[in-house]
């Protein structure tokens, strides 16, 4: 393969990647007020103070641009957003007619934080806020990578549980093959798993039976007919049959435990 044509693809997903942008949401919470400011501000059915809180993190080398936050309900007053930079300040445009906020650039490391004082008598069951940035909607992929970014340990242990689950499957799979071929390697497994793939239709316990003295006894328990025994046998007749050192036949539970 080209090495130049690998660095090209590798390069392709690295640009194609999600960008990392972290967001956190605080539903809407009630705080009680002094009797004063809520005499003075609001109703008199509305005596507490509706919060919420949206946070965007930019994770990114690249400065996120045109950021809209799509709110679901009207808001009792304006709401409050900050910077980690800036001075703290950060300019924002609200528009109540299509409840939206605009900010026009979120920088890379920038941080944001958004208060939200949703009207009680107004809100709706879903609050939390569509965010869309540069035309785009804030996908899982670009909040789980930002996650990432912000807890690195939380990837790790991820990573972690990712292999360890696969190191547990490996072993399974690999535990079992052993069992398997250790099986295989007793005769008496062996000749059951043939006569058992012989007979895929019929539904028995296939028990060995060495050819002795005892033979007849154990052959005029069986719950299968003569056919069913020498096709299991690999046999035609009765005699050839006879002349088998071992013999599968069908047998009862109570039957297979007294040889057992």
């Amino acid at each position: 393969m080209n090495p130049l044509a690998s660095l090209a693809q590798i390069l392709t997903i690295k640009e194609k990647s999600p960008l990392p942008v972290h967001f956190s949401y605080i539903e809407p919470m009630l705080h009680p007020l002094p009797v004063e400011v809520a005499k003075k501000y609001f109703k008199d059915d509305e005596q507490e103070l509706l919060t919420s809180y949206v946070g965007l993190e930019n994770f990114s080398t690249k400065v996120l641009k045109n950021i809209r936050i799509k709110l679901q309900s009207p808001l009792g007053f304006s709401p409050k957003v900050e910077s980690n930079e800036r001075g703290g300040n950060l300019e924002f445009t609200f528009d109540k007619e299509k409840l939206e906020i605009t900010i026009d650039r979120i920088d890379p490391n920038e941080s944001i934080y958004i208060h939200l004082f949703p009207s009680p008598s107004l809100l709706v069951k879903d609050f939390e806020p569509k965010v869309i940035i540069d035309d785009e909607l804030l996908t899982r992929g670009m909040m789980r990578m930002g996650y990432y970014k912000k807890y690195p340990s939380f990837m790790f242990m991820n990573i972690g549980l990712l292999i360890i689950a696969l190191l547990t499957i490996s072993s399974v799979f690999f535990g079992t093959n052993i069992f398997k071929y250790l099986r295989s390697l007793d005769p008496d497994y062996v000749l059951i798993q043939e006569s058992q793939n012989r007979l895929q239709s019929y539904s028995c316990v296939n028990t060995v039976v060495k050819m002795n003295s005892e033979f007849d006894w154990y052959f005029s328990k069986s719950l299968m007919p003569l056919d069913y025994t020498l096709k299991a046998n690999g046999v035609g007749t009765y005699d050839e049959l006879l002349s088998k050192e071992q013999v599968v036949v069908c047998l009862s539970q109570s039957v297979n435990k007294q040889i057992n």
